[in-house]
């Protein structure tokens, strides 16, 4: 299995006050694909069964994808309407400049990332889901959790090695 060298911006996942269990959940790469090419890195935190898993997306800042990814999050949250998606069509299959912008952001909240505070911006849903945003140099942030994980308890740090983590369900 080839997994993912991000070499256009770091990785990152929850510290040391995060105990449980710990995984990749995805990545994505562009040609000719992985490890080259990586431009995105989606760790996973909690066991998925119990509803409580945090998501720690990395990727290149000010990219289509970093665009792309946001917007889908925010769609599949229900805060962004594409009125012109039709009943067969995806919104991972519509144009980057065809995206609709993102909704006015719930607050901002400061995380700390490799022990300094840095401001994300943060969209809550109606079930109290949550997406928080931010750029921390050349990467892009982007975290997801169910309203029983509270945004304000998690900090992060770079990971120093992606190779540690494995799939769900792997050994």
């Amino acid at each position: 299995m080839n997994y993912p060298n991000p070499t256009n911006f770091d990785a990152y996942e929850l510290d040391d006050r995060y105990h449980g269990e710990r995984y990749l959940s995805g990545y994505s790469a562009d040609a000719p694909g992985p490890p080259e090419g990586t431009n995105l890195v989606t760790l996973e935190f909690g066991p998925p069964s119990k509803g409580e898993t945090v998501y720690v997306q990395s990727g290149q800042a000010n990219t289509d994808v970093e665009r792309r990814q946001l917007t889908t999050l925010l769609y599949d949250m229900k805060l962004v309407a594409v009125p012109d998606l039709g009943p067969d069509e995806d919104i991972t299959d519509m144009p980057v400049d065809k995206l609709p912008p993102y909704p006015p952001i719930t607050r901002t909240v400061p995380l700390n990332v490799d022990g300094v505070p840095l401001t994300f911006d943060y969209w809550q849903d109606n079930n109290g889901g949550w997406a928080a945003h931010a750029r921390q140099g050349r990467t892009s942030l982007l975290l997801s959790a169910p309203r029983s994980v509270s945004v304000e308890s998690l900090s992060l740090r770079k990971v120093k090695d992606v190779n540690d983590y494995k799939f769900p369900g792997s050994n």
